[in-house]
C-alpha cells in the first residue's frame, strides 16, 4: 500500500468482484500477516494496492508471493501501480512495469490553516450535497475524466459512512449541470482524507474544497490528506494554500500504456491503493 491510511471505499473496492485479492495468514491463529489486491478499473486495466506485510513477517518472503499470485490471476491485461521510489527500478526492470506515468501522485498532508486562502463562492454555481437524483449527473461527470463507467465505486463514495459528499452545479434549462464533485470521509487513523476531488477549474475546486471542510469538522481537527496528481498547477498549490505539506512524489507505472484521463481536471484521486484516478 503506497499510503498508511484508508478509507471504508477502500474496503468496498477490496471486496468487490471485478478483480483478485488474496491474503496470508498464520497457520496457528488464522492472523491476517499480508494481503495484496488488484481491482479491475474495467476489463483490460486493473490497479494493484492494499500491498502490505505484517512487520514481524517482513523478509520472508511472503509479500512478493503475494504479489506474484495477484499478477497470475490478473492475467494479461494493464496493471498499474503507484510504487515507493526506492522500488521503482526493481518494479520496471524486474516485474514488467516497463510504462511510467509522466503524471505522478503527490501526497499533502497536515492541518488546515489557510482556508481563507480559498475562493468561496463563484457566480451562477451553487454547491450541494450529492443526492440520488444528482447521481446520475455526477458518474456521468466522472466518466468524463476517466474516461471509462464507475457507477458502483461513485455511488458507494459519495455515501459511505463517516463522509460527505458535494457536487458544484449550474442550472441550465432547470437542470443541474455538474461542474466538479468531490468527498472528504475519516480514515483508519482519524485523518480525513479529500478524494475523489474533480473539478472544471481551480475556482471550482476551491469553492467546493471550501464547502466540504466547512461541513465537515473533523477536517479541521484532525488534518487532512489529498492524494493530488502534478497534472496542473492548481492541483498543487491550493493544498499548499490550505496550509497542508507536500509529504512525498509517488511514481506510477504500468505493464503496457498510461490510461487515459484529463488529469487537468483532477485535484486528489479517489484512492491511492485501488485507482489510477
Amino acid at each position: 500500500m503506497r499510503h498508511k491510511t484508508y478509507a471504508t471505499v477502500d474496503v468496498v473496492a477490496y471486496n468487490c468482484k471485478c478483480g483478485t485479492k488474496f491474503g496470508c495468514n498464520t497457520v496457528n491463529t488464522g492472523k491476517v500477516i499480508g494481503a495484496c489486491a488488484g481491482p479491475r478499473s474495467t476489463a483490460d486495466i486493473a490497479f494493484i494496492g492494499l500491498y502490505c506485510v505484517h512487520k514481524d513477517y517482513q523478509g520472508l518472503g511472503l509479500g512478493l508471493k503475494l504479489f506474484k499470485k495477484v499478477r497470475e490471476e490478473l492475467g494479461d491485461i494493464n496493471i498499474g501501480l503507484g510504487a515507493v521510489p526506492s522500488q521503482i527500478s526493481t518494479y520496471r526492470d524486474k516485474a514488467g512495469f516497463t510504462v511510467e506515468d509522466k503524471t505522478r501522485m503527490i501526497v499533502f498532508e497536515g492541518k488546515v490553516t489557510g482556508l481563507e486562502n480559498l475562493t468561496n463562492a463563484v457566480d451562477g454555481v451553487s454547491v450541494v450535497s450529492i443526492c440520488d437524483s444528482l447521481m446520475p449527473q455526477v458518474i456521468d461527470y466522472d466518466e468524463s475524466i476517466t474516461k471509462y463507467r464507475r457507477d458502483a465505486i461513485i455511488q458507494l463514495t459519495c455515501t459511505e459512512p463517516l463522509s460527505i459528499s458535494m457536487a458544484a452545479v449550474r442550472k441550465e434549462n432547470n437542470s443541474d449541470i455538474v461542474l466538479g464533485f468531490g468527498c472528504v470521509k475519516r480514515s483508519n487513523i482519524d485523518e480525513v482524507i479529500m478524494g475523489p476531488l474533480y473539478a472544471n477549474n481551480d475556482l471550482i475546486a476551491e469553492v467546493l474544497i471550501t464547502s466540504l471542510i466547512n461541513s465537515f469538522p473533523p477536517a479541521v481537527q484532525h488534518g487532512l490528506i489529498i492524494f493530488a496528481l502534478n497534472g496542473s498547477i492548481g492541483a498543487l498549490t491550493i493544498p499548499e494554500k490550505l496550509g497542508l505539506e507536500r509529504k512525498e512524489e509517488v511514481p506510477r507505472l504500468y505493464t503496457k500504456s498510461v490510461p487515459d484521463a484529463d488529469v487537468s481536471r483532477i485535484y486528489s484521486i479517489l484512492t491511492p491503493n485501488f485507482s489510477p484516478y
